[in-house]
């Protein structure tokens, strides 16, 4: 059932000032997902993105990770959702959307059993296969708003809004209706929520029971 009226409670919305801001999430077994379905999700903003692709959403352990990035196609540097399993790069492509113009967009990825999907808005633009063997475990260095590799680290300089993990794939119908009518963070299978409904401070509450 999407039936709810917390999208007319949303008041707050996290800024990166493109200086040494992120959220760093504990680590925990519940975001490495081994061979298994997952949905990684964000609403993102801005009008200043230079030709950098933007690490909104990054897990990673050792060579492992996935990552759901933002870009700006006018620049030549697509917005995607990838997965590196220690020895390949599989990487799902926007199909140049442009996502600088200062409005709210829902980007999201999905792993699906042998394949990675990646939407804006819940409009599907591409997808990739896989092998069901691609296996992301021991995960354990989270971070939102910042790439973190080793002694790199990218921050990004836009707004992000309601970050969602799910330990299973969505449907693009999901998607859809997750747009028009947000998560509580109850949801069966939602694993990580973040609204950034703090307002202010230096914590930001997952509102799932994890």
């Amino acid at each position: 059932t999407y039936s709810s009226n917390v999208g007319s409670d949303n008041n707050y919305s996290m800024s990166f000032d493109g200086g040494n801001d992120k959220v760093n999430i504990p680590s925990s077994s519940i975001f490495s997902f081994g061979t298994s379905d997952f949905t990684v999700s964000t609403w993102f903003r801005s009008d200043n993105l230079t030709g950098d692709i933007r690490h909104t959403v990054r897990n990673i352990g050792g060579n492992k990770y996935f990552e759901l990035s933002a870009s700006n196609a006018a620049n030549g540097n697509l917005s995607s959702f990838g997965i590196h399993d220690g020895y390949n790069y599989y990487e799902a492509f926007e199909s140049s959307i442009d996502l600088d113009d200062n409005q709210w967009h829902l980007i999201t990825g999905v792993r699906f059993q042998d394949t990675i999907v990646y939407y804006i808005d819940g409009v599907l633009q591409s997808k990739v296969f896989i092998p069901t063997s691609v296996d992301l475990n021991n995960l354990n260095d989270f971070t939102i708003g910042a790439k973190d590799y080793n002694s790199f680290s990218q921050i990004m300089q836009h707004k992000l809004d309601g970050v969602q993990i799910w330990n299973l794939a969505l449907t693009q119908q999901e998607i859809q209706n997750y747009m028009n009518c947000p998560p509580t963070g109850n949801e069966t299978g939602l694993v990580g929520y973040w609204n950034f409904e703090e307002g202010s401070g230096t914590t930001a509450y997952d509102l799932t029971p994890n």
